[in-house]
């Protein structure tokens, strides 16, 4: 029964497209498959942009977590120059405190090579996504330009 019920339904709507279409008017139908060509355009050109954002936001994250490496590592070089020098001296209480010191730096640049490592792979992923992004942009530009010239001829 719901089969039936189904077809009938499927029947009817195919019925109701197929007379709509027949009393359509051409021109409109064209002017309408222009206007949503234009605004799937405009859709992809935004994800486009945002694609592109976030392979940009991507780029500056991985640029200041590596300057911040840079920053840590020449901390720990310089807290482990400091601890050798109080050795030297036989301050056990400075070179205790600069060996602290390094081994925090230490950690941290561990931490941070961590992260730059997934932030690479990141910003890999959102290059090729952003690649893709505009490739489609463009190849969806180029069909919306030849569909549009060989309707309005």
């Amino acid at each position: 029964m719901i089969k039936l019920f189904k077809r009938m339904w499927r029947y009817l709507t195919a019925r109701g497209n197929a007379a709509f279409n027949e009393a359509a008017d051409p021109k409109i139908q064209l002017e309408q498959a222009i206007q949503e060509a234009q605004e799937q355009h405009r859709r992809l050109k935004e994800q486009a942009a945002n694609v592109i954002a976030n392979q940009k936001q991507t780029e500056i994250r991985l640029n200041r977590t590596m300057e911040e490496y840079e920053k840590v590592s020449k901390n720990a070089r310089q807290a482990v120059l400091m601890a050798d020098d109080a050795s030297k001296r036989g301050d056990e209480d400075k070179m205790a405190e600069y060996t602290s010191a390094a081994e925090a730096f230490a950690n941290r640049m561990i931490a941070l090579e961590n992260e730059v490592e997934d932030l690479k792979a990141l910003h890999l992923q959102a290059s090729q996504a952003a690649d893709q992004a505009k490739s489609a942009v463009n190849q969806n530009s180029a069909l919306y330009r030849r569909s549009s010239a060989n309707a309005r001829s």
